[in-house]
């Protein structure tokens, strides 16, 4: 879903001419000068580059996102997935960690932290991660079906270092 569309065009030019202006001034985006229309503009346009696969280019908003807005989940949502989808996954994992700690039972964060977790070869961090995405996914049979793909990879994985010690 496109959630520009429902913001008005001169909504739009004023927030971007603002925050233009500001980053003139100041060479930066001041967190406490983004209103909350801004940030959901900021938001809208983050999300629209991350579905379009621009996930350079989402990034850094998503990371203006969460120091001017830093209890809102969705933010660290977007950054940690634009992170996981750059292979960033020592800086991902921390976003998804945020999003745990926010949202706990929000089982596919656990799920996303552990997929950064087992690309980092941290097999049992991503165990940990697993077991309680597994607490949360409850009903979720696609969910517990990637679960058990992924449990399969870990248990791959330390058998393999079992074999090479």
């Amino acid at each position: 879903m496109n959630q520009l569309n429902n913001i008005p065009d001169e909504q739009i030019e004023q927030a971007l001419s603002t925050i233009g202006n500001n980053i003139e001034e100041t060479g930066s985006i001041n967190p406490k000068d983004v209103t909350q229309e801004d940030a959901q503009i900021f938001y809208s346009f983050a999300h629209q580059l991350y579905q379009t696969g621009e996930y350079e280019k989402a990034e850094p908003i998503f990371r203006k996102l969460c120091i001017s807005r830093p209890l809102e989940a969705r933010n660290w949502m977007g950054l940690a997935a634009s992170l996981q989808e750059q292979a960033k996954y020592d800086i991902a994992v921390v976003a998804w960690s945020m999003v745990c700690f926010m949202q706990n039972d929000y089982a596919k964060a656990h799920f996303h932290a552990a997929e950064c977790l087992v690309s980092l070869n941290n097999l049992d961090d991503a165990q940990s991660a697993l077991n309680a995405c597994k607490e949360h996914a409850k009903n979720d049979e696609s969910l517990l079906n990637r679960i058990e793909a992924l449990e399969e990879s870990v248990n791959s994985r330390k058998l393999n270092l079992q074999v090479q010690d």
